[in-house]
């Protein structure tokens, strides 16, 4: 019985030098990442104060409606409201303009 017990308390040291190891990385794994976000937010701060780091907006907030009411962004682009088109008289991917008879 006593085997059993020295066996049993051999299992539980073991088991508590595993998890404190594990702890042990756990703990330096988080540090690594706490230092890796401050240097993630460090960078997009520094990107946000420099004028010559475009950002995704740059290119259409020059384009924005002003006084005039007129935008020079838009020309490419049709109004869906504009379209005189019903979808009755459009094609679906079979070529027949209208399906609701099947």
């Amino acid at each position: 019985m006593a085997e059993t017990e020295e066996h049993h308390a051999e299992q539980i040291d073991e088991a508590q030098t595993e998890m404190s190891a594990t702890a042990d990385e756990m703990s330096e794994h988080g540090e690594r990442v706490d230092r890796s976000i401050d240097e993630a937010k460090s960078t997009r701060q520094k990107a946000l104060d420099d004028d010559a780091v475009p950002t995704a907006s740059s290119d259409w907030e020059d384009d924005e409606p002003g006084d005039d009411g007129e935008s020079s962004g838009d020309a490419g682009f049709d109004d869906p409201e504009d379209l005189d088109e019903d979808d009755d008289d459009l094609e679906d991917d079979d070529g027949y303009a209208d399906d609701e008879d099947e």
